[in-house]
């Protein structure tokens, strides 16, 4: 939670690259990526201090948002370095209580991200991470004889 800015491009390169290398080998295989990420990084010389502070200036999330909506949506044939469905987490761990937020409005109400800004990140949130990459599977493939059918309906329904 520290360094992040600073391996953008190593952090980046293996998430495509994981994709890449899986859909390489089976074009239809159904992949969703998670990934948490903290709003402020945590200030290394704190940390030497064992002290847990933040840095004061967040970190550039409209870079990560843009990254992870490129990457996401992946259709049967799409490019293999997408993902059929991305979870990017962005969690303000510097309250008490942790914040998971939840869309742009949030985001922009807090000063994380640009009023400009107009990639939504809803779309790309932990909501309906889930439904959506069981949707993609059960679009793909034939998953009657699956016998769990009624819970994977039951759950797509909610």
């Amino acid at each position: 939670m520290s360094s992040i800015a600073n391996n953008y491009d190593t952090l980046m390169e293996r998430t495509v690259a994981e994709a890449l290398n899986l859909h390489m080998r089976c074009s239809d295989m159904v992949l969703g990526e998670v990934y948490l990420l903290p709003t402020y990084e945590y200030d290394e010389d704190f940390i030497k201090q064992k002290q847990i502070k933040f840095k004061d200036r967040p970190i550039n999330l409209e870079r990560y948002i843009s990254f992870f909506n490129a990457i996401n949506n992946r259709q049967l044939n799409g490019p293999e370095y997408a993902y059929e469905r991305v979870a990017l987490l962005l969690v303000d761990f510097n309250r008490e209580i942790p914040h998971l937020y939840e869309n742009s409005n949030e985001l922009k109400s807090d000063g994380l991200i640009g009023e400009d800004f107009n990639i939504e990140y809803a779309n790309i949130n932990w909501q309906s991470f889930v439904k959506d990459l069981l949707l993609v599977y059960k679009n793909r493939f034939d998953i009657k004889n699956i016998k769990n059918i009624k819970d994977i309906n039951t759950l797509m329904e909610h």
